[in-house]
């Protein structure tokens, strides 16, 4: 059973891909609650 689930998955993550706005990071220019300024350490 194992061995059938763990490529649906795999095939599942990749599908997700194009979509995923942390993996994109095109998809997170809209989003306006995205910080525009880096890390600064004091």
């Amino acid at each position: 059973m194992s061995s059938k689930t763990i490529p649906e998955f795999v095939k599942w993550i990749e599908d997700g891909i194009p979509e995923d706005p942390f993996l994109n990071p095109e998809l997170m220019k809209n989003n306006p609650w995205v910080e525009k300024g880096k890390c600064i350490i004091l």
